[in-house]
């Protein structure tokens, strides 16, 4: 985890009172994970996702979300299967639970069939989304069903990953215990719960230098943009990264998202003549991450993966709790920075962040 993040009594073994562990000798099942959100809230669930394997007998885990954001977890990851929302056809259970219809045989009752635990983060609890949900579930199988909250309390002390994993149990409990041998349970908080997969460093070692990166070993990636413009560190910052890394013998490589072209413009506009990664898919990214020396950039998904997959990283992060969602990873630092650095040049604070990169690279 990132290490400003916890304090030293939350880095230890994190054990729930009245968590058990299943019999050995129960029959291994299948649980299912729905959420829509983006990468980086599908990342926070990995841990739960784990939490069902290593405690629970869960022998498979699925997850129902938007596939361009999480196609790349099988292989990688606690997921096992990827199921698309949309092609699913879940957006029906929006509707009013005395106007869903459910005909004999439906293709959806039958992709949902023979899973044990379904924990969905689609709607409110005991609202539509749910109701109809159960519904179409009990159709085929007697599941254990839950809905829990997407965001923790503005004064939960812990990770998000955590969080989910605490009101897992707070909600089924009782389930959980009728089921144990009374032996008390424990997360540790630090394992990986996402690695490269086989290959992953020979492809990204291929991708970047394509993309121009000579010596792919030495290249750090800069990923200036979010999926918020308020959250994005001034781009001349960034800028000046690049000229500091390329000064000391590393190759910046730009990873930009497919709706920044604005930043694309200032980077060349600048007179940057790094390399630009654009448009490539997660999976890709997660492969270039695999052989790059390390990555900086702000509050988001991608900053999320990178942590995970163990690379140095480290955040920029303003305003947002980074307590609750700030990235996860054995080599991470988030580097909180003031609200004028996302509005303007700041060199002192961009000499400080490159120092703390420099540390997480020596380590």
């Amino acid at each position: 985890m990132a290490r400003d993040i916890f304090s030293d009594e939350n880095i230890k073994l994190f054990e729930l009172p009245g968590y058990s562990r299943f019999c050995e000798n129960k029959p291994r099942t299948k649980a299912l994970i729905v959420h829509t959100g983006g990468i980086g809230k599908c990342l926070g669930l990995l841990r739960l996702a784990d939490f069902l394997k290593q405690n629970l007998a869960v022998a498979e885990v699925d997850f129902i979300g938007r596939c361009e954001k999480i196609s790349f977890l099988p292989r990688r990851s606690p997921v096992d299967r990827i199921i698309d929302f949309d092609k699913l056809g879940l957006k029906r259970l929006e509707c009013e639970p005395a106007d869903y219809e459910l005909p004999d045989n439906d293709a959806l009752a039958m992709e949902l069939a023979g899973y044990e635990w379904v924990i969905n983060f689609v709607g409110e609890k005991g609202g539509r989304f749910e109701q109809n949900l159960i519904y179409t579930l009990y159709q085929t199988t007697s599941s254990e069903v839950v809905t829990l909250s997407v965001s923790a309390p503005r004064d939960y002390s812990g990770h998000i990953s955590r969080f989910h994993i605490e009101e897992f149990y707070c909600e089924k409990g009782p389930s959980i215990e009728a089921l144990s041998t009374g032996e008390k349970l424990s997360l540790d908080m630090d394992a990986p719960v996402i690695r490269p997969a086989a290959g992953d460093a020979d492809r990204g070692r291929e991708i970047l230098t394509k993309a121009g990166c000579e010596n792919p070993e030495n290249a750090v990636i800069l990923a200036p943009g979010s999926g918020k413009a308020e959250k994005n560190w001034a781009i001349e910052n960034y800028i000046e990264l690049a000229a500091m890394l390329y000064a000391k013998g590393y190759r910046p490589l730009w990873l930009i998202g497919p709706n920044e072209h604005g930043l694309v413009e200032r980077i060349k506009s600048s007179g940057d003549k790094n390399p630009i990664l654009r448009g490539i898919s997660l999976d890709q990214l997660a492969a270039v991450i695999a052989a790059a020396a390390g990555y900086i950039g702000n509050e988001a998904g991608t900053t999320q993966l990178s942590a995970m997959l163990g690379a140095p990283t480290l955040a920029v992060f303003g305003e947002t709790n980074r307590i609750h969602y700030g990235p996860q990873g054995a080599r991470t630092v988030v580097s909180v920075q003031p609200r004028n650095s996302f509005s303007s040049h700041c060199p002192e604070q961009t000499a400080a962040v490159l120092d703390a990169f420099f540390t997480i690279l020596s380590e």
